[in-house]
């Protein structure tokens, strides 16, 4: 999303939310502008990161520098 534009957050939340509903409060909480991916496994994390694909399909990217991965 570009900056300087209002309502941003509540339309990437409301996006996310719908792009991301069969997953939410499963592995995934969308809030205001931060998509956050939990898990307790390694191997759980690596079959949570289909909705990272979800995104990509609908040219929707995140930027590494912005991304935080902890095991």
């Amino acid at each position: 999303m570009t900056f300087g534009l209002t309502g941003e957050p509540k339309t990437f939340s409301c996006l996310g939310n719908d792009l991301c509903r069969e997953f939410l409060d499963e592995f995934v909480i969308i809030y205001i502008d931060d998509l956050l991916i939990y898990n307790k496994t390694l191997e759980e994390y690596i079959i949570y990161v289909k909705v990272l694909r979800i995104l990509r399909e609908n040219k929707l990217y995140v930027k590494l520098e912005k991304c935080e991965f902890t095991i």
